[in-house]
């Protein structure tokens, strides 16, 4: 594949800071989200609680990103990894 090895580099460091910022933010990721989006507007009760629904993107997109890593250097280096 002749894909810019690059992009793979930044989504990767990307991805992973993206994700551990996430996790340490998410209860103020939930209340952007909770004040953007006209769905939530109406009664704060009716809401459907802090930003634990955000735990799992944040679990996940730094392993995408430790993957997106290992492949970028596996094209950069000629590793036979995949």
């Amino acid at each position: 594949m002749d894909e810019p090895i690059w992009i793979l580099w930044v989504a990767g460091v990307g991805a992973i800071v993206g994700g551990v910022l996430l996790f340490k933010y998410r209860d103020q990721a939930y209340n952007v989200i909770h004040r953007s989006n006209p769905l939530f507007r109406g009664d704060p009760k009716d809401s459907f609680g802090d930003g634990s629904f955000l735990f799992l993107p944040a679990i996940f997109a730094p392993l995408i990103g430790i993957f997106f890593l290992f492949f970028a250097a596996s094209r950069t280096f000629g590793w036979d990894l995949f």
